[in-house]
């Protein structure tokens, strides 16, 4: 929602949605209130429709809102990802695979990425990274940067000289 000036109400402050057009007035602490709604719906995984409902703001701004919890959270596991997988007795799952390839030589080149993901069996978290090959050479150092000493780790066991 966008802040527009309105001398036609108490603090002279209004917002209004620039899609639909609903306005709501301004007063002091509602914004925060309305944000921690949408904010804890967010949490608790509750669709963006009945976080609109529950917070009395407009469908798009929630998404609006969703979208950017999102962002953030993202932003933050990819600038600090200090996590590590496993453990005695862990399993860590990993594998590699090609995410851009054109089906039966059909339709425009495409140039070919691979990503490589690693996966905790026991905490049910993952990792995944665009690799520029999946040489054990460039595979090794990143189980090595995720994976702590100790960890069972099950792969499909493709060669690595088949690429």
């Amino acid at each position: 929602m966008c802040l527009i000036r309105d001398h036609s109400f108490p603090d002279h402050f209004r917002f209004r949605c620039p899609k639909c057009k609903s306005s709501q007035i301004y007063q002091k602490g509602v914004i925060f209130r309305k944000a921690l709604y949408i904010t804890c719906c967010w949490a608790c995984k509750i669709p963006a429709n009945s976080a609109s409902f529950i917070s009395d703001v407009c469908d798009r701004s929630v998404s609006q809102w969703y979208a950017f919890l999102r962002e953030k959270c993202s932003e933050s596991l990819i600038n600090s990802p200090n996590y590590c997988f496993g453990g005695a007795g862990v399993i860590v799952q990993i594998d590699e695979s090609l995410v851009a390839k054109r089906k039966y030589n059909v339709g425009h080149l495409v140039q070919p990425q691979w990503v490589f993901g690693l996966y905790d069996t026991a905490t049910k978290v993952g990792h995944i990274q665009l690799v520029d090959d999946r040489s054990a050479g460039t595979l090794i150092p990143i189980i090595q940067r995720f994976v702590r000493p100790g960890t069972t780790i099950f792969s499909d066991q493709w060669p690595d000289n088949c690429v």
